[in-house]
């Protein structure tokens, strides 16, 4: 995740964004913590920028086994 994503906020708040496994948590969490997203940060949460590691993972795992499948 970009670092300039998470300006602005407490040390506390960013290890809760990185605990979120979705963009439905973050956006929620957002919420929760009564924080107003730029238009950068909506931009990136839609566009898939702020995807967790574990959406990495899963997405590098499937890739992988198309891979081993073709």
């Amino acid at each position: 995740m970009k670092e300039s994503l998470l300006k602005g906020l407490t040390p506390d708040q960013i290890e809760k964004v990185k605990a979120c496994e979705d963009t439905h948590d973050l956006l929620q969490l957002a919420k929760d913590e009564g924080v107003e997203l730029s238009e950068e940060q909506l931009s990136a949460v839609s566009g898939g920028v702020c995807s967790s590691e574990k959406e990495t993972e899963k997405k590098d795992e499937e890739d992988k086994h198309r891979k081993i499948d073709s």
